[in-house]
């Protein structure tokens, strides 16, 4: 299902909380375990974050959390990869708040070696966070 993929084909005022509702069902791991429609959720999150903005937060941000979480590390891989923009979007004071517990979580259960494979030049926060991660776990 590409619920994600239309909410950003909308525009704000055409979005309602039922649809955004919606999709957090679809990104959430206790009623939906396929990890295709999952990772679309994982995918399309940025580009529905940026459609609606930081002010719908409050129903987002267990999406974004579920995702994190998921058992399928394609799916928290693409998350973690969109730390950046979704930073962007939140602005400081939200992501200190709300997505550095969430984050910090996260990369407790990703490789290095796996987020390096999926490594591009946009990308390069994920991989500085984890070898701050690693140097920390050495003091």
């Amino acid at each position: 299902m590409q619920l994600g993929r239309f909410i950003c084909s909308l525009k704000p005022k055409e979005i309602n909380e039922k649809l955004l509702k919606a999709y957090a069902l679809l990104a959430d791991p206790k009623t939906n375990s396929e990890s295709e429609v999952l990772y679309s959720c994982a995918y399309n999150f940025p580009g529905v974050l940026l459609t609606v903005g930081a002010k719908e937060w409050t129903i987002l941000k267990t999406v974004y959390s579920n995702l994190m979480k998921s058992k399928d590390a394609s799916v928290r891989v693409t998350m973690l990869l969109s730390i950046h923009e979704v930073a962007k979007i939140l602005g400081p004071r939200l992501t200190a708040e709300r997505l550095d517990s969430i984050v910090k979580d996260a990369l407790m259960t990703v490789s290095y070696t796996h987020l390096r494979a999926h490594e591009t030049g946009r990308n390069l926060v994920c991989r500085l966070l984890l070898e701050k991660k690693k140097k920390n776990k050495k003091q």
